[in-house]
């Protein structure tokens, strides 16, 4: 079996369909389910919902169960996980993206939404930020970009030809100035690009810490 992003040629091929305005899983020319019927948004949640279906298929799964069980699927802690405190505002935790494709794939899954608060940094990888600050930037509604830690700096001048961001030492003091930021309708997306070690353990630690200041907020 096979999925991409297109609509399906044939039964043995996993795919997406626009209809009415709305966009479906589909197998072949079969409709499966509309993506608005997951708990997680964004094209790279659907195509990993193909995969699955694709592999689960291969694997003589019941296509039926496996629909069902997609739905009630959440997501992992870390990997752009909504946080619900019902406050009109979407929290994001996506301490997982240690490297710039990854924050790249969150920010393709959010580019319709906002407007976006973005926090970005850590310890660096080496990486290059010049393709993140282009994408940053053609974000529709980019509301602020915070960044903070080892890689503040790098950051900041990679994204100064385009926008100027807030830098911090720390990653509390980041997400507290956020938190200000923050009003009804916006999105606060941590997705850092970079590696957790400076200032944390592990990223598991790094994103803990963000959903505790948040919900201190709320409290």
């Amino acid at each position: 079996q096979v999925f991409s992003d297109r609509p399906p040629q044939d039964d043995a091929e996993f795919g997406l369909i626009e209809r009415g305005g709305q966009t479906f899983l589909a197998r072949g020319q079969a409709v499966l389910l509309a993506v608005s019927a997951l708990k997680l948004n964004g094209k790279s949640h659907w195509m990993n919902t193909l995969a699955a279906l694709a592999i689960g298929d291969c694997l003589g799964l019941d296509l039926d169960q496996m629909l069902t069980d997609v739905c009630q699927f959440s997501g992992l802690r870390h990997r752009c996980q909504r946080i619900e405190l019902h406050d009109g505002r979407t929290w994001v935790n996506d301490s997982k993206a240690t490297n710039v494709g990854a924050t790249q794939s969150a920010l393709r899954d959010f580019e319709s939404a906002g407007p976006i608060i973005l926090l970005l940094g850590g310890q660096a990888k080496a990486a290059d930020f010049s393709e993140l600050a282009r994408q940053v930037t053609q974000l529709h509604r980019l509301k602020q970009v915070l960044v903070y830690g080892d890689a503040g700096a790098m950051l900041a001048d990679s994204l100064a030809p385009f926008i100027v961001p807030e830098v911090f030492s720390e990653f509390d003091c980041m997400v507290r100035r956020a938190v200000q930021l923050a009003d009804a309708g916006d999105v606060i997306l941590l997705s850092p690009a970079c590696a957790s070690l400076d200032q944390f353990s592990s990223y598991e630690a790094r994103g803990d810490r963000f959903e505790e200041l948040i919900m201190a907020r709320a409290a």
